[in-house]
């Protein structure tokens, strides 16, 4: 009922958001239930406080991927096992509870089950000022320090350790937030007037969150090339209520670099993230930013097609679906959930 999200996974099954009856579900091919989570498992790592809900409510997306390791150590809870093994994750934006979540499956090399539908990890649910964030979509992301090169220094500190040697690897949870736009805690209050507000206020911006569940930075406006009639400027435009973001990595300039796909209110963009150094600003900061490489607006889309865009899905086709006469062309597949008449009485 009122399912978010569907995405392809192991064995061709299908990974179903199921928002309205509270639950993550995989089916086969036949449309049989593979596996179902709608309460959570923590007796592995007892990350939840007292009164916090085990139950799933109105999830809206859920990333997927699986990794081998072979020295797997799970010790926790009635938990323990040390060898090769396959850990199955799955990454839940758990929107009516105003968290994020990853719950985990643990299965040994052999096949045996060591555990199911386990905690694995919970983002913060309250601000600093008292507001509930309402994520929408979810993605874990990886990269290098070398990925960043103008990474403030905050960035690359250990999230368990300040004081220890920073991490060359980091595992970040990006989301999309539709009920706020997030005051990003190093950037001073004042950087954000004018663009947006010296408080939370309604509106939407992408958190991005440690390994730990907290919030490392907010990103809140996007960098739009311009062309003008002395070349191009950015135009710097606020992100209002975000309902869809992906990644995936292109080779880029002999690097691996990864790219964002967003949807908000106002179109759909295909981006990267950046860094803005205001070293000139008293008392100077870095602005994590959005460069925006390609566009869709709501007006390109209504001049195009007479209908109004409300992005649900955004997926960019890979080089085999794409036309080989032109293999700098990039195509895009975008579900629009509008539908009706945009100006019936004209």
């Amino acid at each position: 009922r009122r399912p978010s999200v569907a995405r392809r996974i192991a064995n061709n099954d299908i990974l179903v958001v199921d928002t309205g009856n509270n639950r993550v579900v995989s089916i086969d091919r036949g449309g049989y239930v593979r596996w179902e989570v709608s309460r959570l498992q923590d007796d592995y790592k007892g990350l939840l406080r007292p009164g916090d809900p085990l139950s799933l409510n109105e999830p809206t997306d859920c990333s997927y991927w699986v990794e081998f390791q072979p020295n797997l150590n799970i010790q926790g809870g009635p938990y323990s096992y040390s060898g090769p093994g396959y850990v199955i994750h799955y990454l839940i934006a758990d929107s009516g509870n105003f968290r994020v979540v990853e719950v985990i499956d643990v299965i040994k090399a052999g096949g045996e089950q060591v555990m199911v539908r386990q905690l694995n990890y919970v983002s913060s649910t309250l601000a600093t000022q008292g507001k509930r964030y309402r994520y929408r979509a979810v993605q874990r992301v990886v990269m290098r320090n070398t990925d960043l090169p103008k990474v403030p220094d905050y960035w690359r500190e250990n999230p368990y350790d300040p004081t220890a040697p920073p991490l060359d690897l980091r595992y970040l949870t990006v989301a999309t937030v539709s009920n706020a736009r997030m005051v990003d805690r190093n950037i001073p209050l004042s950087a954000t007037e004018g663009l947006g507000e010296a408080v939370e206020t309604g509106g939407g911006s992408v958190a991005i969150l440690k390994e730990t569940g907290d919030p490392l930075a907010v990103v809140t406006n996007l960098r739009i090339p311009v062309v003008t009639g002395s070349g191009t400027e950015p135009w710097i435009q606020p992100i209002v209520n975000p309902t869809w973001l992906s990644t995936f990595r292109e080779l880029e300039n002999g690097a691996v670099v990864t790219k964002i796909l967003l949807a908000d209110a106002n179109g759909v963009y295909q981006a990267r993230l950046s860094f803005v150094d205001h070293s000139e600003s008293s008392p100077p900061y870095v602005e994590p930013i959005f460069d925006v490489e390609w566009l869709l607006t709501g007006q390109d889309y209504f001049a195009m097609t007479g209908k109004r865009l409300e992005a649900s899905c955004v997926v960019r086709l890979t080089a085999s679906a794409e036309n080989p006469a032109f293999p700098l062309l990039r195509q895009y597949l975008i579900a629009n959930r509008f539908s009706g008449e945009d100006f019936p009485a004209v």
